[in-house]
């Protein structure tokens, strides 16, 4: 049986460029990060960029795959500057009331035999832009992760909007 606890949440009262967990126990198998959000970046779709225990060398590499409106895409990049690890709905948005919503897994983060590895699906049901994703990657580094800082595309050129919300949890097995 699995065992899923709940770490920290973050609920954003106003406007922030970043989210961040840290002093993240090394206690559990696998991390999940589910979040709710929204942001001001000028594009209809916007990522949810991390760094693990502020790393941001060219250490990160992820896949991509995502439909929207009426397109499909794929993707994939190495040697980036961060982890793609969900999604956000950005202002030209006509429902402020809208959020995207994403679930990353974060694997074996506190096992420094390895690199980490992270998969993500999410989505918005938004009316003028829908989509759904799926991005997974992993980080060159194999230190456990004890932090986890969160921000919008390009750096914290789109802030994270009042409602949005951050859930880390713990999953281990029974």
């Amino acid at each position: 049986m699995a065992v899923i606890e709940a770490i920290a949440t973050t609920y954003l009262e106003a406007d922030a460029a970043t989210v961040t967990f840290s002093s993240i126990p090394a206690t559990y198998q696998h991390l999940e990060l589910r979040m709710s959000t929204r942001d001001t970046y000028a594009s209809a779709y916007d990522s949810v960029f991390a760094r693990f225990n502020s790393l941001d060398g060219s250490l990160y590499t992820d896949h991509r795959l995502y439909a929207y409106t009426l397109a499909v895409e794929a993707g994939g990049a190495f040697e980036q500057t961060y982890a793609r690890l969900g999604r956000s709905i950005g202002t030209p948005s006509s429902d402020d009331s809208t959020f995207a919503t994403s679930v990353c897994t974060i694997m074996d983060y506190a096992n420094t035999n390895k690199n980490t590895t992270f998969i993500n699906t999410c989505g918005s049901a938004e009316a003028t832009y829908p989509f759904s994703a799926l991005d997974s990657g992993f980080l060159n580094d194999d230190a456990a992760i004890h932090t986890i800082t969160l921000y919008g595309v390009s750096s914290g050129s789109g802030t994270f909007q009042r409602g949005s919300m951050f859930s880390l949890y713990g999953l281990n097995s029974s």
